[in-house]
């Protein structure tokens, strides 16, 4: 029984990478994330179950992509209507409030090209294989070479490239190839099977402080060793904390454009980038 809601949330979900409802319940961690069991999950895309409006917040955030204000909208629209029962029911209930609520508004050509390199190329990471990732330096370091690069590496090559031990090295591709990020090809040296593809860690809301602390640790070890900085901005405003809310996803998504720069194979300028955007309240005023 596919319902209003049903429907628009699965639509939502293969958007942001996530082809099976299998693979959005288990990649995002399971029942210990979603606090119920994947056949209970299973009902609410089957539209046999709608879920309590407290649990929305948490379901739009493990989809990882923002929503922009045309999909929450839509979602919001297709959830009342389910609860309700028929369109009809929910513009009346929404007429006194707004007008045009369910007319959405068409992109700019820049925004939709946006969203071609950042949504419809999107491959959502496991949690399982983030944590691995986020092991250590090595397993950190290991993963963002193999991942960039389509030739593979050997274990004295990681050595040399990152500045690291080997019996890290090792360690760590014994770890990344059990969760099925690289593979050890015929001659001894490791590949990923996941290179050049645009993948998405799992929502930073979801993830504790210290695993968090993790990437800016890692980045910041190997700019005091190798990197340099290539440029920074800032901008102070004055601003409404509700409204700039609607900034956020647009932010988001401008930070995650820089994969259309991405390569998966050596030049003479080639380099790995790492870009970094933060907002931050300072105080009331």
């Amino acid at each position: 029984m596919v319902t209003a809601f049903s429907r628009v949330f699965a639509k939502l979900r293969k958007e942001a990478g996530f082809e099976t409802a299998y693979q959005f319940f288990h990649k995002n961690g399971g029942a210990k994330v979603f606090k119920c069991s994947f056949p209970n999950y299973l009902r609410i895309e089957k539209g046999t179950h709608l879920p309590q409006p407290k649990r929305l917040p948490l379901l739009c955030t493990l989809l990882r992509l923002p929503l922009k204000s045309n999909e929450l909208k839509e979602l919001i629209l297709a959830y009342l209507t389910t609860w309700l029962g028929s369109k009809d029911l929910t513009d009346w209930v929404l007429g006194p409030f707004t007008n045009g609520v369910g007319q959405a508004m068409a992109s700019d050509p820049g925004a939709q090209a946006l969203r071609k390199v950042i949504r419809d190329s999107a491959q959502p990471l496991a949690l399982a294989q983030y944590e691995t990732i986020m092991k250590n330096r090595a397993s950190y370091w290991c993963y963002r070479v193999l991942t960039s690069a389509k030739e593979p590496f050997g274990v004295q090559e990681l050595t040399k490239l990152l500045g690291l031990r080997t019996d890290e090295i090792q360690t760590a591709l014994t770890a990344l190839e059990k969760q099925l990020i690289v593979k050890k090809t015929k001659n001894g040296r490791y590949e990923s099977p996941l290179a050049g593809q645009f993948l998405v860690f799992p929502d930073s809301n979801l993830i504790s402080k210290g695993m968090m602390d993790r990437v800016f640790q890692y980045n910041a070890e190997m700019i005091k060793k190798k990197g340099e900085l290539l440029d920074v901005r800032y901008c102070g405003v004055r601003a409404d904390t509700g409204k700039i809310q609607g900034f956020v996803p647009h932010f988001r998504d401008a930070i995650r454009s820089v994969n259309a720069y991405a390569v998966t194979e050596k030049t003479d300028q080639s380099a790995l980038v790492f870009v970094e955007g933060r907002v931050y309240k300072l105080f009331d005023f």
